[in-house]
């Protein structure tokens, strides 16, 4: 009977050690198969190998792995569950920085997951719930291109205000990476949302926490103007230390602008509830959109303007004619020499002196040429330079005009200065 007992548990342990054998093979196996399917890119196929050699032997280094494959085939949830159950399981034994490596790793996944979310929702029409995904995706891994769709989002869910900051913050941080297409796109969006909103200026103590419709916008001092929608009731909030210094409705028109004092008395005439529409102004000084930069009115050039630009364009041409007369006079002398080289008599020259002869001629013409252009702008240069140094009504004009002619250059002028 003891014989018995002992025979029966050997077989036991044997059959024991062989499925653990097997356990071990069918896990060694799918994990190479997982190895391959990644190193061909395969990254889903591969995902389920790895996820079978964790379950035929459970090891938390097989979840790296897991994680890994999930996050390339864009599975950001699944990556995510592998990723925080490989560092549970493998706390103690992961040294710093893998951990640190993984934990970056997390919150790229989780940005690109809400980002995903964000777009998703987005299709559904669900806009609010679409803005609330892209802004959680970048405040965990802010990068500008998100921006843009925060900014179609918070326009399609009708809050321009946000939208049109969203958009400008977008074209700043894009910079020339935006192409001349989506600038083009950007400047109609824009164009098109500034006419239904308005601004508020708001004054508070510095460090006040400054709340529009219960949505934060920053502290005080802001940077700019708050942006909102215009035509509507606005609940303007502002809050230091815990304690509520304003609370009064605000309401702005298009593409105008009003202004709030927070911490001076109030006339006692304006209840808190208020609605704020003095001290408003037009949105003349508005600042540029981003790297879209609007068509300035042409300005009319006033006289002393042209003081400015014809005192130096007459130094100019002086200097250009002068120089003109001087070529002129080198010329004129180079002339000279060979003239007197040459033995001719009566304006008779020898044969062999013909070709000579030309080229003194053309030089003869070179210089003409040179002279009367270097009087005629010397003498325009003269004129302007005059004319700048001048003081001159509107009835006091001058004309110059050139006139040149055979062997001859000069200038016209009509007028009186």
């Amino acid at each position: 009977m003891r014989m018995m007992v002992l025979v029966f548990s050997m077989v036991v342990a044997v059959q024991a050690t062989s499925v653990a054998h097997a356990a071990d093979g069918d896990a060694q196996q799918a994990f190479l198969n997982g190895a391959r399917l990644y190193e061909k890119g395969e990254y889903a196929k591969a995902a389920q190998w790895f996820r079978m050699a964790y379950e035929a032997q459970p090891n938390w280094k097989i979840l790296y792995n897991i994680g890994q494959c999930e996050a390339e085939a864009k599975q950001y949830a699944r990556a995510i569950d592998a990723f925080e159950q490989y560092l549970k399981e493998g706390a103690e034994a992961i040294d710093a920085e893998k951990k640190k490596q993984v934990e970056q790793e997390l919150a790229l996944l989780h940005s690109r997951q809400l980002f995903k979310d964000g777009t998703e929702l987005f299709a559904r029409q669900k806009y609010v719930e679409a803005v609330a995904a892209f802004r959680g995706a970048y405040a965990i891994k802010p990068h500008w291109k998100i921006l843009y769709n925060i900014g179609q989002s918070e326009a399609a869910a009708g809050h321009y205000g946000l939208a049109v900051e969203a958009f400008e913050k977008y074209l700043a941080l894009g910079g020339d990476n935006i192409d001349e297409i989506r600038l083009s796109e950007m400047e109609l969006e824009l164009d098109r949302l500034q006419r239904r909103v308005g601004f508020i200026s708001v004054s508070a103590p510095k460090g006040a926490e400054i709340f529009v419709d219960g949505n934060a916008r920053g502290r005080a001092p802001l940077p700019g103007r708050l942006i909102v929608v215009a035509g509507v009731n606005h609940e303007l909030k502002v809050v230091f230390g815990g304690k509520e210094l304003e609370n009064r409705i605000v309401k702005v028109s298009g593409r105008q602008s009003t202004s709030v004092v927070v911490g001076e008395k109030r006339d006692n005439n304006q209840s808190k509830n208020a609605v704020v529409t003095q001290k408003t102004t037009p949105n003349d000084g508005a600042e540029p959109l981003g790297k879209i930069k609007k068509t300035e009115p042409r300005q009319r050039i006033t006289n002393a303007t042209w003081k400015k630009m014809m005192v130096p364009a007459g130094v100019g041409l002086m200097a250009g004619g002068g120089a003109s007369l001087l070529a002129s006079l080198v010329t004129g002398v180079v002339i000279k020499k060979r003239r007197d080289d040459l033995e001719c008599k009566d304006g008779v020259c020898p044969p062999a002196y013909h070709s000579k002869n030309d080229s003194l001629n053309k030089m003869i013409s070179a210089g003409n040429v040179l002279f009367v252009t270097g009087v005629s702008v010397a003498a325009v240069g003269a004129v302007l330079f005059i004319v700048g140094k001048k003081r001159f009504g509107k009835e006091q004009t001058v004309a110059v005009t050139p006139a040149m002619g055979p062997q001859m250059g000069g200038v016209v002028l009509t007028g009186r200065f």
